[in-house]
């Protein structure tokens, strides 16, 4: 059941509550296409509270006049009563901190598209963030496939060398060995 259910839907025994003035076409906050100019929490710093954030940023911190008062109100109804009657002692209760049901709804679908509104900017930050690693990956693969490849020419390239130098020390050996005296005369 939904807030607007909850608040504006009640059993058609009860009778101390008339809906009739109450205008709620357009309080679908959840499909609404309405779009808000929100302000995003940096999301660069470590891991943050985005909710909490979303609304400090966003003059919403105050939950006295909000939603959330629906939520303080239910906490205190015992649960076996039933949700009719829940509803009815919500509304009504709204009424002694000065809230509407319309009030509060509206607080509501500020909420949702404020968050809605910093969901899609933190979103949009965080995915330039990973294209922009998978990027920097792709370029450090690249980076250390030529290193790679530096390194197995480098390899081959001592390998020639080695075979150079041990076949000149070879030869070198022949040649001393065979002009040195038998008396044990070393060269070097």
């Amino acid at each position: 059941m939904g807030l607007k259910e909850l608040l504006f839907e009640q059993d058609p025994n009860v009778q101390e509550m008339n809906n009739e003035n109450i205008d709620t076409s357009d309080l679908d906050y959840l499909s609404a296409e309405e779009t808000v100019d929100a302000n995003a929490p940096d999301v660069d710093e470590n891991k943050i509270d985005i909710i909490s954030e979303s609304y400090v940023q966003n003059g919403l911190e105050d939950r006295t006049k909000s939603i959330f008062k629906v939520e303080d109100i239910l906490s205190t109804l015992p649960n076996e009563l039933p949700t009719e009657q829940k509803k009815v002692s919500a509304r009504g209760t709204l009424g002694i901190f000065g809230l509407s049901p319309e009030i509060v709804i509206e607080d509501g679908k500020t909420r949702c598209q404020v968050l809605a509104s910093v969901f899609a900017q933190v979103e949009n930050q965080l995915n330039t963030s990973i294209e922009n690693s998978e990027a920097a990956i792709e370029e450090h693969k690249k980076a250390i496939a030529e290193l790679q490849n530096e390194i197995a020419t480098n390899n081959e390239q001592l390998k020639i060398y080695r075979s150079d130098v041990d076949g000149e020390v070879e030869r070198i050996t022949k040649l001393v060995d065979f002009i040195k005296e038998e008396r044990g005369d070393d060269v070097g």
